[in-house]
């Protein structure tokens, strides 16, 4: 009958549906685990790569550890601009800031409360509300330009200079410098060498497939 073909055409259609969901869901899933995967080894592998190089650790913290922990959320949003998913990108970029303080920091901080010096935050906290309103302000314009992105560009090249600034001065505070770390073999160069890489690999792999099945 041709009822019953189309009854059957019909169950077919959202069989099919409920089966590209479920591979849009697992490759979604899949994108965070290489994002997360891939950036620990990423932050491993060029921690170990600073330290050897004999970088300090303030500084390797101020820069190349910030850094490379902020790579995944910037691939995203930079993937999904490139494939005109804007939405996504400024929503990732808002989204990824709100929640490492609204969360990340707010359960650190329960867990472990301690006091620290207002000179050491002041300015980042003067930068972050500088960008904070920024955004705000494209909001209430309801759009985005060159102006506000060199903007933000601009303050982020003072937040950087501020962090390698506040690591020379808690260096100048201590007593004596930090030794090179010696490397203890072949392997252990080998070992790190993989992980920057497969780590880098991951992080872009993971960023696609966020964009291509989270849009």
């Amino acid at each position: 009958m041709p009822m019953d073909g189309f009854f059957l055409l019909e169950i077919r259609r959202k069989e099919d549906e409920k089966m590209e969901l479920a591979m849009i869901i697992f490759l979604f899933i899949v994108g965070i685990v290489f994002i997360v995967k891939g950036g620990d080894y990423f932050v491993d592998a060029a921690s170990w790569i600073a330290e050897v190089s004999g970088i300090p650790k303030l500084i390797i913290g101020a820069t190349i550890v910030s850094l490379a922990t902020t790579l995944p959320e910037m691939l995203v949003s930079v993937m999904a601009a490139a494939k005109g998913s804007v939405d996504m990108a400024i929503g990732n970029a808002v989204g990824s800031v709100t929640a490492n303080i609204g969360l990340i920091m707010a359960i650190s901080l329960v867990c472990m409360p301690g006091i620290i010096k207002r000179s050491d935050y002041l300015i980042k906290s003067v930068l972050m509300l500088a960008a904070a309103a920024l955004i705000v302000f494209s909001g209430f314009k309801g759009e985005t330009g060159m102006a506000v992105s060199a903007a933000l560009l601009v303050i982020f090249i003072l937040f950087l200079w501020e962090n390698i600034a506040s690591a020379k001065r808690s260096m100048k505070a201590e007593e004596g410098g930090e030794e090179k770390k010696q490397i203890s073999g072949k392997k252990e160069v080998i070992t790190n060498l993989i992980k920057f890489a497969v780590g880098a690999v991951g992080i872009v792999w993971g960023a696609d497939l966020l964009v291509d099945n989270g849009s």
